[in-house]
């Protein structure tokens, strides 16, 4: 037959154990879900309107946390740890108009699929035109 005060003294550091890590849990729980309440991710992919191409290397931008990450090969971009609350997201390329978009940030992830119209106008590196009068052009040869 077994020891009953045998039984207690093995029991002992188990109970003292799971006090330990209910209290661990209770104190560490709150600060941890305080430190991630009220924040989200803002996820997305950028492309052109008229090709239906993906914009590698494009400017997501949240203006109000000063806050600009690019987009990868794919179009794919992510900004993570954004407050809650309605948010603009600013999307600037090359050769394309500025995009803008609201959305709303609620703890979940919040997926954006933006698409940059190209601009209408070229803008070109300064250049010179010159001529030679075929009088010059005789002496020249």
């Amino acid at each position: 037959m077994s020891n009953p005060n045998l039984c207690r003294r093995q029991s002992l550091p188990a109970i003292l154990l799971a006090i330990g890590a209910s209290l661990f849990l209770a104190l560490v729980t709150p600060s941890v879900l305080a430190q991630t309440a009220g924040k989200g991710n803002i996820s997305g992919t950028v492309n052109s309107k008229s090709t239906g191409n993906a914009l590698q290397g494009a400017h997501v931008a949240v203006p109000a946390l000063n806050r600009t990450v690019l987009t990868d090969n794919t179009g794919h971009f992510v900004i993570y740890d954004v407050p809650a609350g309605s948010v603009d997201v600013v999307v600037s390329y090359e050769g394309f108009k500025d995009s803008m978009q609201s959305v709303n940030v609620d703890g979940s992830p919040a997926t954006l699929s933006i698409d940059m119209q190209a601009t209408d106008i070229l803008v070109m590196e300064k250049f010179t035109v010159s001529s030679v009068k075929e009088g010059q052009a005789l002496a020249i040869t």
